[in-house]
């Protein structure tokens, strides 16, 4: 993998860190600041020694994110002790020993870096009747930037922000007027026709309509839901309170692929965890016909397709990614 400096921003504090690595040094800039962090690398684990200077929580966990990103077969990284001052409000995803052991299974499921709140929300349960039976009031995923991530693979950054009617129609349409989009989704359909559509998905609680974006291009878009009050909730009985659903579609053909479109599964799914840390599956059901779809999820560890069923417009693959299975996958995008 050839080295060069790599662009990272943190939503939740809007910080910029720029990282390089020159053999056993990382060397991260942020807020006109220059770090230096060395390394060793043994049987899989990642050691960093102690710092030559206090740095910013922001720096230290991206230049983690950068090293599990560039060696993917590591499992752990092992810190100094005289970085606990600085993981104040991260040391549960650390385990305290001699050193500081972080495992990327549990690295990756803090939302600090990636997600727009920084860490987990988990609001006090109200309960509404719906559709299927009662449900758990529904928050908003909130406008603007919800999600960023670098992905070393494909040395691309992956973001996804709320779907605007007033910045993303046009695009918006022009994606759904493209014959393989048309052919799945059926949204072929006028501007207006189209803006009454994203109107109603953002005014619905069930429903969270979102720009996907590479390197900050519109690459295409992902409408999450919830399962339970959803029509697709009674056609699998194993459905939970908090089980969330996706649909994808990626329009920009220059970000169309097999490396791009496993980067996207990767970061939707991981998105859909940082978001509800009561979530513990997210669910697809792509048309049984859409074979290319299906074959880019079955690849994947951490999705399982389980059987075809008949919605009333169309026949279904019922796919299922569980929280656990996520997590646990050794290899990342």
């Amino acid at each position: 993998m050839s080295q060069q400096t790599v662009a990272y921003r943190n939503l939740f504090e809007n910080q910029h860190v720029h990282v390089y690595l020159d053999g056993p040094v990382l060397t991260a800039s942020c807020g006109g600041h220059r770090f230096v962090l060395s390394y060793t690398l043994e049987n899989q684990v990642i050691r960093i020694g102690s710092p030559e200077a206090e740095m910013p929580k922001v720096v230290v966990l991206t230049a983690m994110e950068h090293l599990f990103g560039h060696f993917n077969d590591v499992g752990s990284i092992e810190l100094h002790h005289d970085f606990k001052s600085v993981l104040i409000g991260s040391m549960e995803y650390f385990r305290e020993g001699s050193r500081l052991v972080c495992y990327k299974h549990e690295f990756m499921q803090n939302p600090y870096l990636w997600h727009h709140r920084g860490r987990y929300s988990v609001r006090p349960e109200s309960w509404v009747e719906g559709p299927h039976g009662s449900h758990p009031e529904r928050p908003r995923v909130g406008d603007g930037e919800l999600y960023r991530r670098y992905m070393p693979k494909i040395a691309k950054t992956i973001s996804f922000q709320t779907l605007s009617p007033e910045k993303h129609l046009d695009v918006f349409y022009e994606w759904h007027h493209q014959d393989r989009v048309a052919k799945f989704w059926e949204l072929d359909k006028t501007k207006d026709e189209l803006k009454a559509y994203i109107n109603s998905l953002r005014e619905d609680p069930r429903t969270d309509p979102v720009l996907l974006s590479f390197d900050d291009v519109p690459a295409g878009y992902l409408e999450f839901y919830w399962v339970s009050e959803d029509r697709l909730a009674p056609y699998y009985d194993w459905c939970e309170a908090y089980d969330r659903g996706i649909h994808l579609l990626i329009g920009n053909e220059d970000c169309l692929g097999t490396e791009n479109t496993m980067a996207v599964l990767e970061s939707l799914t991981h998105f859909t965890f940082l978001d509800e840390a009561r979530c513990r599956r997210l669910m697809g059901e792509p048309r049984a016909d859409n074979k290319r779809m299906l074959r880019y999820v079955e690849s994947l560890g951490y999705w399982q397709s389980h059987y075809e069923f008949d919605f009333p417009h169309k026949r279904a693959a019922l796919l299922e990614a569980t929280r656990q299975k996520f997590f646990s996958q050794e290899t990342w995008t």
